[in-house]
């Protein structure tokens, strides 16, 4: 699998605003308040990269490929 290819086209479109309902855009960063999108503004999203951090646990990221698996307790593979 192409993890650089799936992360460039699911930033691309409205994913990360489907995988993040309640966050909020705030210059190229989605902010909400975890993983799940809640409201809030502990997490963050990096619109250009996927690069994600929860300020609040900890978890973070590299892509959104990472963050998928992340938030749905899956592997990466």
């Amino acid at each position: 699998m192409n993890f650089a290819e799936i992360n460039k086209t699911a930033l691309a479109g409205e994913y990360p605003r489907y995988l993040l309902p309640k966050a909020k855009q705030v210059g190229r960063e989605l902010q909400c308040g975890s993983i799940h999108g809640d409201p809030g503004r502990s997490f963050c999203l990096n619109l250009d990269s996927g690069a994600w951090i929860d300020n609040s646990t900890g978890q973070k990221g590299g892509d959104i490929v990472s963050l998928v698996a992340e938030r749905d307790g899956l592997s990466q593979g």
